[in-house]
C-alpha cells in the first residue's frame, strides 16, 4: 500500500516532543509500506488575531483561540490542496487539529497524543476562550475524525475520552 505521511515538521527535526514522536512513527511506517513523507509548512498565525488575542487576555476576556482561527485552517487546507502529492492510497496525518479543514481526496488516518478538546482541558483554561470559538473547532474536529478510516492516539484512555466527548462510535 502506499502511503502519503502528512506532517508539519521538517523531516530532519528531532528536538523531543511532537518532532520526536514524528521522527519515530515515519520509519516504521516506511518499513512496513511503501511511504513518502510530505512536509506541509504551517501557515503563520496572523498577528492582527494574535494582537488582538493579547488585548482581550490582558483585559481579563475571553477571547478566540487564533492558532486555529477559521482563516488559518483554511490555509492549512489550502496548503494541502496545492502541493503535489505523490499517488499514493491513503493519507496519514501526523497530528489532528490543523489538518480539520483538509479535504482529503483519499482514505485517510490520523495519529496523536490527543484530540484538541483535551488539550483545552488539560493545558488551558476554557473560561479564557470564547465557548462558540472552542465550540467551532471542537465540532469540525469531530466530523474530521468521524470521516476518518481509522484515528490513533498514544494511549487507550485519550482515545476513550475524546471519543465520549466527541460523541464518536468508536469504530474507527
Amino acid at each position: 500500500m502506499k502511503i502519503n505521511y502528512l506532517t508539519t515538521i521538517p523531516e530532519n527535526e528531532i528536538s523531543g516532543g511532537v518532532s520526536g514522536v514524528n521522527h519515530a512513527v515515519f520509519p516504521r511506517m516506511k518499513n512496513l509500506e511503501e511511504s513518502s513523507y510530505c512536509y506541509i509548512a504551517s501557515p503563520p498565525v496572523a498577528q492582527t488575531e494574535m494582537l488582538r488575542s493579547k488585548i482581550l487576555k490582558c483585559l481579563h476576556l475571553p477571547r478566540n483561540y487564533f492558532a486555529f482561527s477559521e482563516k488559518r485552517l483554511a490555509l492549512f487546507a489550502r496548503n494541502v490542496a496545492e502541493m503535489q502529492l505523490p499517488a499514493a492510497e491513503v493519507n496519514f496525518f501526523n497530528g489532528f487539529t490543523q489538518w480539520i479543514a483538509c479535504d482529503s481526496k483519499l482514505p485517510y488516518f490520523a495519529y496523536n497524543d490527543a484530540s484538541f478538546w483535551q488539550y483545552v482541558r488539560n493545558s488551558n483554561r476554557n473560561e479564557r476562550f470564547l465557548r462558540s470559538d472552542l465550540q467551532r473547532i471542537y465540532d469540525a474536529e469531530r466530523r474530521w475524525m468521524a470521516n476518518a478510516v481509522g484515528i490513533f492516539f498514544r494511549s487507550r484512555w485519550a482515545a476513550e475520552e475524546t471519543r465520549k466527548a466527541y460523541h464518536l462510535s468508536g469504530a474507527n
